[in-house]
């Protein structure tokens, strides 16, 4: 789990629901957002012009970036074949520790099992093909029709082979989201990527560690005021507008009897 002992709500809440759900779990001290100089931007990226850089990807992506390589190099220390990587806003149903000891015996040596996946936007609308699906309880392990505007990285899990492939390649260090998939699976990240459908994580409406808004702009200035302060009916209005969000975002997948072009024997690599 990555989490930012500073920001005590949410490493907090994190903490106390996987204890609530009696699960093992190892917490990895994030980077803070506001502890990386320029110099360490350019260096990780390997480009000195920071316009370029700050056009593509933000601080906060990169913290998160840089935190994640963290948990990747961790996992590797051990001898777990695979290992699930949560993101410290993620809500967890109560039969997790059954579905991931399912997953772990179906998760192939070169994929990617999300349990978190979104569309980035509501103009997405993503097949997920029934072809070759496993069923999983009340749920199936299947292939999406495509990769092009699916994100989410809350929670999904990775065997040893995908995560020497992230450390290996520096895919972190191009300029894209972390939770790019499209984009990591064309730098040859993996080469198969599953989902368990419908979704099964939730989100906590907190505010984005990310900081998609410019800390110094009006905006953000007033956003935050209003959630320190939880202001009656704005506080309210906003944890409605991001539930809403996620809402939308989780249910624009459909069920398809189409094969996805994901779905291979094996890619030579």
């Amino acid at each position: 789990v990555t989490a930012l002992k500073s920001n005590k709500q949410r490493y907090e809440y994190i903490n106390t629901h996987l204890r609530t759900l009696n699960v093992d779990y190892k917490i990895i001290d994030a980077i803070d957002k506001k502890e990386i100089s320029e110099d360490e931007i350019r260096n990780y990226y390997m480009l000195d012009d920071l316009n370029k850089i700050f056009s593509s990807i933000s601080i906060g992506n990169t913290a998160l970036k840089m935190s994640k390589e963290i948990a990747y190099n961790e996992f590797l220390k051990t001898d777990e074949k695979s290992a699930l990587f949560l993101e410290d806003d993620v809500i967890l149903p109560k039969n997790i520790s059954e579905i991931l000891e399912k997953l772990e015996q179906k998760i192939r040596d070169n994929e990617v099992i999300l349990l978190d996946y979104r569309t980035v936007n509501s103009s997405y609308k993503i097949g997920i093909s029934t072809v070759n699906s496993e069923k999983i309880n009340n749920k199936i392990l299947a292939y999406p029709l495509q990769l092009e505007g699916l994100v989410g990285g809350a929670a999904y899990i990775l065997p040893r082979k995908v995560a020497e492939n992230f450390i290996n390649l520096k895919l972190y260090q191009k300029l894209f989201a972390n939770d790019n998939w499209n984009n990591l699976y064309n730098n040859n990240a993996f080469a198969q990527l599953r989902v368990l459908y419908p979704v099964i994580i939730k989100l906590k409406p907190f505010a984005s560690s990310i900081g998609y808004v410019p800390t110094n702009s009006w905006g953000y200035k007033i956003k935050n005021l209003i959630e320190k302060n939880k202001i009656p009916f704005f506080y309210n209005l906003m944890m409605m507008k991001r539930k809403l969000f996620h809402n939308t975002v989780f249910n624009q997948f459909y069920l398809t009897d189409k094969k996805s072009p994901l779905d291979i024997e094996s890619v030579n690599y």
